[in-house]
């Protein structure tokens, strides 16, 4: 069973991950590279003759700026594409995925690139790209080529979410906070230990995510869950009234509370220890050891 389970964990990094980039940089050939704007010549637009036989067409967008890194508040560039008067393809550019590439450490020049989408469907003709400024500040844009890649595999959208799926089966994901130096208190530890085990026994895997300090439990519960690195989750410490089961529960993502909210409205899977029980057996020993004052020492 664990070894089914690492096949598909295996095919879904695969999809996931290995297929957009496989399609970007080995399943297109560069068709050329036009001069879109320079501090020399200014904004111009490219005219590029395409064929139904370059399809599917990327398009993308090679900036050289200089000084401070792009602060990525806002497009840097636009870009529209037409084709005999209508529009085909606009986008925003602003830089910020991937790293940029210095060029001269002296005066900061860094070359950028992003990818502006696809050209999925070619009628045989003229494609005017026409660059523009964006709304970001304080960007000395130096110059920007348009790269046109086609004559390779259509990349299709649907694959890599199918992709991220599959690896995310047989995982359960659990969001433990970030207490000072100890990651989890030993009753807490002992808890995922035994879940941990439990799950390995039944062909699944346990799965942490750590919420640093100055982090939401709830704003780590989401990335877990939205970008479907689990197939479920256990949710400890509930509160009184707990925004993760909330949440959850609208999505309508399985999970497993650890603790029970004060009072609910739907039905939900929980799992508890009996606290009153065992807070009364260590009230009745002290007591008759014959202590009539108590503390309590726990985490804040």
């Amino acid at each position: 069973m664990r070894t089914f389970f690492l096949l598909l964990l295996l095919a879904g990094l695969a999809l996931g991950f290995g297929y957009p980039v496989a399609v970007d940089r080995f399943g297109k050939a560069e068709i050329g590279r036009y001069r879109g704007y320079d501090r020399a010549g200014g904004y111009r637009p490219v005219e590029v003759p395409l064929k139904a036989g370059n399809a599917p067409v990327g398009v993308d967008v090679e900036m050289t700026a200089t000084g401070p890194a792009v602060p990525h508040a806002g497009a840097v560039l636009t870009l529209v594409v037409d084709r005999a008067g209508r529009s085909v393809l606009a986008a925003p550019l602003d830089f910020a995925a991937g790293s940029p590439r210095e060029t001269n450490p002296q005066n900061g020049e860094r070359i950028y690139s992003q990818s502006a989408g696809s050209l999925t469907d070619i009628d045989e003709g003229v494609y005017r790209f026409r660059l523009g400024p964006g709304d970001a500040e304080d960007v000395a844009v130096g110059s920007a080529d348009i790269v046109l890649r086609g004559g390779g595999l259509a990349y299709d959208p649907r694959i890599p979410p199918i992709g991220w799926a599959l690896s995310a089966l047989g995982f359960v994901g659990l969001v433990l906070p970030v207490r000072g130096p100890n990651l989890v208190d030993s009753f807490l530890g002992e808890f995922v230990t035994g879940l941990g085990e439990g799950l390995v026994s039944h062909g699944a895997d346990l799965i942490l995510a750590t919420a640093a300090l100055g982090h939401s439990e709830l704003s780590v519960l989401r990335h877990v869950v939205e970008s479907g690195r689990a197939d479920g989750v256990v949710v400890t410490r509930i509160a009184e009234v707990d925004e993760r089961l909330a949440y959850l529960r609208e999505r309508g993502f399985p999970f497993v509370a650890h603790g029970r909210l004060l009072d609910s409205d739907f039905a939900y899977n929980w799992l508890d220890t009996d606290g009153a029980h065992a807070f009364g057996e260590a009230f009745d020993m002290l007591y008759d050891l014959g202590h009539r004052h108590f503390g309590l020492v726990t985490i804040s």
